[in-house]
Parts: C-alpha cells; structure tokens; sequence
C-alpha cells in the first residue's frame, strides 16, 4: 500500500507531507483544492513523462518521494523478481525519490534523478513496477487487467502455478548471472591477451636499446665535449703554445748559475726543477688531450639521438636509467607470471 507522499516544490505546491493509514482514505476538497495535484505528483513518481510545469513557479527543482509498504502484499514476489533483476535492494518497504530540475545552460532539456530504495535507477524499470505499486483510475486511464503483465500474473494464480513460475524466474535470473559472468571472463581472457602482449612489446624494446647503468652521464659528457670541440681544440693549443716557450727552462738555468755562489739558493732551485719537470709532464698530457679532441659532427648527431631516446624511455618508464631497466624486468616477469596462470 501507498504509506506516503512528500512533495516539494511541485506545480503549486510549495511542500506537502501525506502520511496514510491501512484502510481506506478519502480526500475531498472544491475545485482547486490541489487534489489533482497529488494524483499528478503520484503519477510522476511513478513513471509519467515529465513537465517543466510540474516545478513551481520561482522553484529550481522539484522533488516527489512516493513509500510503499509491500511486507504483506500480494505485488511482493514480483515487485522483489524486478528489483533484483536491476539490482536493487528490497525488504517489503519501496521508497522512490523522483526529482526535476530546470535547464540552466539555456537549452530546453529538463534535468532529472531517480533513485528507488536509495539506488540509482531508470525511468523504464519504474514503469515496469508502476503496474505493481498502484492503479489509478480516471479519464484515458488503462486499468491494470489491461496490462499483460498483469494478466499473466493472475493467469498463474488461478492455475496455482505461483511456485513454478517464481522457480523458472530464480533460473533465469540466474542463467542471466552465468551469461554476465562469462562476458567478464571472456573480458577478462581478452584483457589479459592485451596486458601480456603490452608487457612482452614493452620488455622488447627496452632490451633493444641495450641500456647500461652510468650510460646516460657518460653520454651528457661526450656531448659537451662534441658541441664544444672547436673551442676545446683552441684553448689547447694556445696552452700548449704557452707551456713550449720555455720561461721556467730559462729561470731554471739562472737559479743554478745562483745556487753555485750561493748555497742558500740550492731550495729554490730545487723547487723550480720540480715545477719545470711538472710543466713538461703537463705539456705531454696536453698535447694527448689535444690529439683526440676532434670535431666528429655525425657522433654528435649519434650522442644526440642516444640521448633523445634515454629521454623518451624516462618518461614512459622511470626517472632514472636504472629505474627503466628494473621495469623492463619486472614486465617480463609480470608477463611470464600470467602465462602461466591461464596455462
């Protein structure tokens, strides 16, 4: 039976709280009085087409709450029947919450939320219960025994076959569980074909690139070097230039002719064929560093595109060099783990 119906907000109605007792209710009142304005919210609730003059003037929203109270009713196997089949849940009480609200983006189109015992749900799945919670008589109005649904309900009755057909529905309900379940499954097999064959491309092209630890700072330091060979190659020389002139070979022999006159000298001139020892040593290594500094402009072009390639592989896969090695690993373990799962 219908326990309640709260309106707010609704035709002309600012809020209304109909409460009702088991038994019979009247509600009398003139013209006006707002009597179709209760049957016309009890109509929204339960499935009617909306109206954008069902929100009261000056209103944003309108909102109908209809209770039903179905423990002892006849409607309750087949009111609990489509509820579990749209996954709703149903102890005998039925609450339907219908709201309406206004356009605001300046289209036409009326907004609008249905919730039944607190659980989303759609307009259709209202007007198959619609049949169930109530039957509302007046002009153009089809009276249930008009509604095959309703005629094969009374059908199993007469015949008494009430426990087969609620056993046959159990079954379909749940051949339709199995059907869903098999979808995920198959979902799932698909998903994972997918995830296998992602790791397995990813493990793939990492192992490509041949990635070294400490690769990525060596390579930043050829590349400074390469950009910068010309000018390296230039201060060079003018080093090497400076170090042949020979200034410490001429102090050198200076200090000696010194020391011979005068012993106290002997330190420095010990120190000035330390430097001139150490100022040759540093020429060689010069002239080395010299030898292999080389404008190599398609090195630089490879040094460039190594690191342009550790740059995208950071990105998809880590910060760090390592940290894409170690993903590398873990997603080919990852894929061999679900092989053989599925195996």
């Amino acid at each position: 039976m219908l326990t309640g119906l709260h309106l707010r907000d609704f035709a002309l109605a600012d809020r209304v709280e109909l409460d009702l007792q088991p038994g019979f209710t009247v509600i009398t009142g003139e013209t006006g009085a707002g009597k179709s304005v209760l049957i016309q919210a009890l109509t929204f609730a339960l499935g009617s087409l909306a109206d954008a003059e069902m929100i009261r003037p000056g209103a944003d929203a309108t909102e109908v709450e209809a209770m039903f109270d179905l423990a002892n009713s006849e409607a309750y196997g087949p009111v609990a029947r489509q509820l579990s089949d749209a996954d709703i849940p149903f102890e005998g009480e039925l609450i339907v919450r219908r709201t309406l609200t206004r356009p605001r983006d300046g289209s036409q189109r009326l907004g609008g939320r249905l919730r039944i015992n607190d659980r989303a749900a759609t307009v259709g799945v209202l007007r198959e219960l619609a049949p169930l919670l109530a039957d509302i008589h007046g002009q153009q109005e089809h009276l249930s025994l008009l509604r095959p649904q309703q005629q094969l309900d009374l059908l199993d009755r007469f015949a008494g076959v009430e426990h087969q057909r609620d056993a046959v529905s159990a079954m379909v309900r749940r051949l339709r569980m199995l059907d869903r379940q098999l979808i995920d499954l198959s979902q799932s097999e698909r998903e994972r074909i997918r995830r296998v064959a992602l790791l397995r491309h990813e493990a793939s092209e990492i192992d490509a690139a041949g990635l070294q630890s400490g690769e990525e700072a060596s390579l930043l330091g050829q590349h400074r070097r390469l950009v910068n060979a010309q000018r390296l190659a230039l201060e060079a020389a003018d080093a090497i230039a400076s170090l042949q002139e020979d200034s410490l070979g001429h102090a050198l022999g200076a200090i000696r002719r010194i020391a011979e006159l005068d012993d106290t000298a002997s330190p420095i001139c010990d120190a000035i064929e330390g430097a001139a020892e150490q100022s040759a040593e540093a020429l060689r290594s010069l002239r080395i560093y010299a030898d292999e500094v080389e404008i190599d402009p398609q090195r630089l072009s490879e040094v460039e595109a190594r690191i342009a390639l550790l740059g995208d592989m950071k990105r998809r896969w880590g910060d760090t060099i390592e940290e894409v090695i170690a993903y590398g690993e873990r997603a080919r373990s990852e894929a061999d783990r679900l092989e053989q799962e599925s195996a």
